[in-house]
């Protein structure tokens, strides 16, 4: 494995410095000027009749990177720009002598189909990293997004402007009213903005752009062209106001109680959002009372190892601006804030860059005490206190975007009572520092990440916190730790820290990271495990000009380490996999895993350590042309370990378009699990030494996700999701641990031939009989794992309607199924109609808001 290492640094060392000196083509940067309006009124209706944009320049020349990079457009494009005091106005004529063949595919805003497009993305604070991007495709449907990071794009960024477009006999063309408002930027005398003009022609896969750069060379923001003549644009009337009013109406057989007698509750609220923008550039955000009832609802999950499930945010609040917020995953996770049964009282947050080009990021949200319902008595218990979140990142941007440099603090700040007390962190901060810096011609770059946390609390609290899942203080053989049950505190660090070829055909990256045992960041992010240092080698090749075989090739070679805190091998291993686009626009791919054997720090809970066996995995993927009216996408997933454990999953795809208005998908999974040794408790025995108990497990699992859109106009849409999922797993042949290093299986465990387990309500104990015998060896205070039989349904509907730009109107219904047995076998036909014959939920909710612009 040494030699291995050695060959791939040698390898990406000379892609990194090869010895022909290559230097990658530069763009030449183009220049376009923006023509003042004085009477003339643009009318935004798709037509490039009106007399304001016969005195503007038009400017062409566009030159393909998808699929012949540096070969010109297939058709012409050309491009006018002008402005007034309020509005930039862009008009593009795309020229297409096939006019039946144009795709003008209609969905909801910022829904991205294979549509002809054309985008006008403006760096308008000029520093090479940040834009803001508009485009329209041939129906009308918008698409708004903010670039960052040069390479990186936020896609829930929205602003409030105008588009139209129309289909004529030579092509189709579009308009585009921008607000000065919705931008950021420094009025002056004479203002100069990054500007790129881009169109996409789905049907030949092309991407052509009006100021071109080269695929061997790296960066998009940086690589734009120039707009010139915008002179003394002020951003009037910055203040919006969004007020809203909600209605709901819930139907639950689980909701009554004895304080509640019937199965309906009525709820109504009101609130509100407001949007201020500063003459520096920054944006102030801020809600009162928010509500996130149209919000399509989380993916079933159904848990069974010892770490905390991920959620994707989906929250507009926390998404719109996150990229200026984000310093690092781990350290901000915004699920955090108004998790149930926590609401969310107020928000708000500051965003945005300076003329000095410094990022700047505050928020600061708090949340209402929570109460959960006891459903058996008259009376609910708090579990959420009055709490804080604190959040502030800065970031400067050095040599034109080249050298970025900056810093995160965040802070959770929590008013406890004697309920919470034992098991909330009272106080919770964080802080680091980052910093990229791209070289040798922009060819590489080096990054790094170094970051602390500190907890404070009560004695109770931080014992849990280092007896939690994350770290497992209390492990026997982990000499290097121990549980202080009167500590009112812990520390940790991390960082990351990497070395990277961003450009050419050859790029790669070598990364080193660690996270000590104290790291804890999930009062307000999101970190798994901790107590690690690892090592990660990435080599690509990628190939973009088109052959007779594929249009795109990509092929990866990655090879990771790590280690524990201790000095311990936790794991080491490789992957190799390769990507291509085909002639005939499919998509191909596939990969190989391979782990050496290792150990588990976790698998017994706070144990001690276990050999970890040897493993591999193959999986590949076909997508076929996603283009076409009909495409299907195929996934397959094979885990085997010399443990003779093996997971196989496989899922499909079916993604159709009846009509250009109406969407459907289709996604079936399946999942087939084999475990030999899956955690079923920890019991001990009449001296008090621990037993850990394992079993065999087949588990399976099946869902199916279906969502249907059906666009009526770009403001008014209908959209349809729905999810039943379903797993069940039965055990057998039940095992405890004997020797935890034994490379064999059946000398790292024995076996439980006569396994028996009974409750003793007397003792309130689980009472173990291992020998068959009638006595009773071991005890636990909880609960074995067994048999289970999970099934779940969450579906919304949702009517949106934008009946005025920015204003909107939302009809949900929810509903949603939930049942858990103990029958450990997977029956589609008997489960189905048991899970739609369980208590379920149905909500009913009208919100209404109207955008204010004062």
């Amino acid at each position: 494995m040494n030699k291995l290492i050695v060959s791939l640094i040698m390898i990406f060392g000379f892609s990194i410095f090869p010895v022909t000196g290559y230097s990658a083509d530069q763009s030449s940067e183009k220049t376009a000027v923006a023509f003042r309006l004085n009477s003339q009124d643009i009318e935004i209706d798709g037509k490039l009749n009106d007399p304001g944009w016969q005195s503007a320049q038009a400017y062409d020349g566009f030159t393909q990177r998808d699929p012949s990079d540096g070969k010109p457009a297939s058709f012409p494009t050309s491009f006018r720009i002008v402005y007034d005091d309020e509005y930039l106005y862009v008009g593009i004529n795309a020229i297409d002598p096939q006019i039946d063949q144009i795709e003008a595919i209609l969905t909801r805003r910022d829904e991205y189909t294979e549509s002809d497009w054309v985008y006008i993305s403006l760096d308008s604070y000029n520093d090479n990293r940040t834009a803001f991007e508009f485009g329209l495709n041939a129906a009308g449907v918008q698409h708004d997004l903010r670039r960052y990071d040069d390479n990186n794009a936020d896609d829930d960024w929205n602003a409030v402007w105008d588009g139209a477009v129309e289909i004529h006999n030579a092509g189709w063309s579009a308009e585009f009213r921008i607000p000065f408002r919705e931008l950021r930027f420094t009025s002056s005398a004479q203002m100069r903005w990054g500007l790129q003009i881009y169109r996409e022609l789905p049907r030949n896969n092309e991407l052509a752009v009006w100021n071109y750069w080269s695929k061997d060379e790296t960066g998009f923001v940086s690589q734009y062209g120039t707009l010139e003549g915008l002179s003394n644009v002020e951003s009037t009337r910055p203040l919006y106001i969004s007020p809203y009013i909600l209605g709901q109406s819930n139907h639950s057989d689980q909701i009554q109680s004895m304080s509640q007698s019937n199965p309906w509750s009525h709820t109504s609220n009101i609130g509100g959002d407001i949007r201020y923008t500063f003459s520096n550039g920054l944006t102030m955000n801020a809600t009162v009372n928010p509500d996130f009832g149209q919000v399509e609802a989380d993916p079933a999950d159904f848990n069974l190892t010892e770490f905390e499930s991920y959620f994707a945010e989906k929250r507009p609040f926390f998404k719109e601006g996150s990229d200026i917020l984000n310093f690092n995953d781990a350290l901000y996770y915004s699920r955090r804030i108004g998790a149930r049964p926590a609401k969310i009282l107020a928000a708000g947050k500051l965003t945005g860059k300076t003329t000095n080009g410094t990022s700047i990021g505050v928020m600061n949200a708090t949340t209402g005490e929570g109460f959960s319902t006891l459903t058996d008595l008259p009376s609910t218990s708090s579990s959420e206190p009055l709490t804080n979140y604190f959040l502030a990142r800065l970031q400067r941007d050095y040599h034109e975007g080249q050298t970025t440099f900056g810093g995160l603090m965040t802070s959770v700040n929590r008013r406890l009572n004697d309920a919470t007390r034992q098991h909330l962190h009272s106080d919770a901060y964080t802080g680091g520092i980052d910093f990229s810096h791209e070289f040798l011609n922009r060819e590489y770059e080096i990054e790094g990440v170094f970051a602390g946390s500190h907890v404070l609390g009560a004695p109770m609290a931080i014992t849990q916190t280092q007896r939690s899942s994350a770290r497992y203080f209390q492990r026997p053989d982990a000499d290097y730790l121990s549980v202080d049950t009167t500590a009112t505190s812990l520390s940790g660090i991390g960082h990351e820290l990497s070395i990277s070829k961003i450009s050419g055909h050859w790029r790669g990256s070598f990364v080193t990271s660690s996270s000590s045992p104290g790291l804890e960041v999930n009062d307000l992010g999101f970190l798994q495990r901790v107590d690690e240092i690892s090592q990660n080698l990435w080599i690509q090749y990628r190939e973009w000009e088109e052959t007779k075989y594929y249009q795109e090739l990509y092929l990866n070679v990655n090879q990771w380490t790590g280690f524990n805190y201790g000095g311990r091998l936790l794991n080491k291993g490789g992957n190799v996999n390769a990507h291509a686009t085909l002639l005939n626009n499919w998509d191909i791919g596939g990969g190989f895993n391979f782990n050496f054997p290792g150990i588990n720090l976790t698998e017994l809970r706070g144990g001690p350590a276990i050999y970890a066996p040897a493993n591999r995995n193959v999986w590949g993927y076909i997508e076929t042309d996603s283009r076409k009216d009909f495409s299907y996408e195929l996934f397959s997933h094979y885990f085997i370990n010399t443990d003779n454990v093996t997971r196989y999953e496989i899922s499909q795809a079916f993604n159709i378009r009846p009509r250009q208005n109406i969407q459907l998908l289709f996604n079936p999974s399946f999942v087939e699990f084999s475990d030999t040794w899956a955690w079923v408790g920890k019991a001990y025995d009449t001296n008090n030494e621990p037993h850990y108990l394992f079993s065999g497990l087949l588990q399976k699992e099946l869902y199916l996700t279906v969502r249907i859109d059906y666009t009526i106009r770009p403001n008014l849409s209908i959209q349809y999701y729905a999810q039943p999922y379903f797993t069940a797993g039965s055990r057998n042949k039940y095992v405890e641990t004997a020797d935890l290093m034994a490379s064999d299986f059946d000398e790292r465990f024995s076996s439980l031939d006569n396994y028996d387990v009974n409750y003793n309500e007397h003792t309130d104990q689980y009472e173990y009989d291992i020998t068959g015998d009638g006595t009773v060896d071991y005890f636990s205070g909880g609960s074995p794992r067994g048999d289970f039989n999970y099934k779940q349904f969450r579906s919304n509907l949702v009517i949106r309607w934008e009946y005025v730009s920015g204003s909107t109107m939302y009809l949900v219904w929810s509903q949603g199924f939930t049942e858990a047995t103990g029958m450990g076998e997977l029956q589609l036909n008997r489960d189905f109609k048991s899970l739609f014959h369980a208590p379920g939920e149905n909500v009913l909710l009208l919100k209404i808001s109207y955008l204010m612009n004062v």
